[in-house]
This record gives structure tokens, C-alpha cells and sequence, in this order.
């Protein structure tokens, strides 16, 4: 995760967040995530991109499945700070429906934190701990928003800046 993106975990209630050498490490043998996501995103409507490693949810959210140590499986998602409130609200909404989907509510490891999904304060409650990344992220880069998946910010930042930046040229001549 880079100066561009956020990361929010979620799995099931029985496993741990534990912190090894200084690493965040998702441990439990819960399997109930391991499914295929792609057609149960796309059943709900989302649009979904394969990209290899992960899938590309509504342009601006990356899905990751991951296994823990002990075999259990887990969800990582990851957006990008330049389309924030708009990525915040679609991995919201893609947590409820991640409960709806395996009947349970999921748990969550964001900022830090670990807690239990509410829909009614799981946005704030994010927010609040990016706050200070989100600002710093608008200071380096832009206010401006562009809905682009983590991956690709940064080219598609620098091509946006390079027609910017031609432009600015072409009316000093």
C-alpha cells in the first residue's frame, strides 16, 4: 500500500489480527469467504475486473482473497485516496453484501483497529483514522477526483499532468 491507497481487511468473527514482528498477520481456519467472488460480485451487479492477482471492482477497488497461515481465507480491499468517499461508500456497500453473501457479519481491520461491520458507523469511522493520509495525499498530489483503482493512480496522475502541464505550455507561447 502506497502514498495513493487504503486498505481495509475483513473476515470472519472466529479469526484473530495478530501482529507479528511488526507485520499485521489475519490467523483462523474459517473458509467461508472461499468462494467465487467474481461471479457473486457480478450477481449483485458490480462491475468486475479480473487483473490477474486480484479483481477490479466499480473501477476503483481492488479485491483481494487471501489464505491465512492456517488455511483460513480472508478479503483485503484497497482503494485509492484520489476517489476516497466514492471508494469508502462501494467498499461499504461490498461489506454488507460480503455479510448478506455468508450469512455472518463480517469483522474488520482497519487504521489499526479491529471491530465488527456497522453500516452506520463504518464510514466515520474509517474516515476518521485516514484523515491525516487523505490530507497529505491532496497536498502531494491534487483535490481533484479521479476514479481510478490504486494500480493505476499513478499513471493515469501522470498522464492527466502531462496534458495539463502541455496545455500550460502551448498558452505561454
Amino acid at each position: 500500500m502506497g502514498m495513493e491507497s487504503f486498505f481495509i481487511s475483513v473476515f470472519p468473527k472466529n479469526m484473530t489480527v495478530d501482529f507479528v514482528n511488526g507485520m499485521r498477520e489475519i490467523n483462523g481456519v474459517d473458509k467461508r469467504y472461499d468462494m467465487d467472488w467474481n461471479k457473486e460480485l457480478r450477481t449483485r451487479l458490480y462491475d468486475v475486473v479480473d487483473d490477474h492477482n486480484c479483481y477490479v471492482v466499480d473501477s476503483c477497488i481492488e479485491f483481494y482473497l487471501n489464505e491465512t497461515s492456517q488455511g483460513g481465507t480472508q478479503i483485503d480491499l484497497i482503494g485509492c485516496l484520489s476517489c476516497y468517499t466514492y471508494a469508502l461508500e462501494k467498499m461499504d456497500k461490498l461489506i454488507k453484501d460480503i455479510g448478506i453473501i455468508t450469512n455472518s457479519t463480517p469483522y474488520v481491520f482497519a487504521c489499526g483497529d479491529v471491530f465488527e461491520y456497522d453500516e452506520n458507523d463504518f464510514i466515520t469511522r474509517v474516515k476518521n483514522g485516514y484523515n491525516t493520509k487523505k490530507e497529505a495525499f491532496n497536498k502531494m498530489f491534487t483535490n481533484e477526483i479521479f476514479i481510478v483503482y490504486p494500480k493505476d493512480f499513478y499513471n493515469y496522475f501522470d498522464s492527466k499532468k502531462s496534458i495539463i502541464q502541455g496545455i500550460s505550455k502551448s498558452f505561454k507561447k
